[in-house]
């Protein structure tokens, strides 16, 4: 799915997502034109993401 599908079904933003990325707690696959393709379990990293940072968690040790 591109990043537009994935921000749709998580509730964030294309930003957030590519903050994300930036930050190394999720690395989608890319294809052969350079988009970011996300895979259904990058869904439920994302949910998981979005619970470690509501808990006070920063980037540093979600991506740890």
């Amino acid at each position: 799915m591109l990043i537009s599908e994935l921000a749709a079904r998580t509730g964030l933003s294309t930003r957030a997502l590519r903050h994300y990325e930036d930050r190394g707690v999720l690395v989608p696959d890319r294809d052969f034109n350079g988009y970011r393709i996300y895979a259904e379990e990058d869904v439920t990293r994302v949910e998981q993401i979005k619970t470690m940072i509501a808990a006070g968690l920063g980037t540093e040790a979600v991506r740890n």
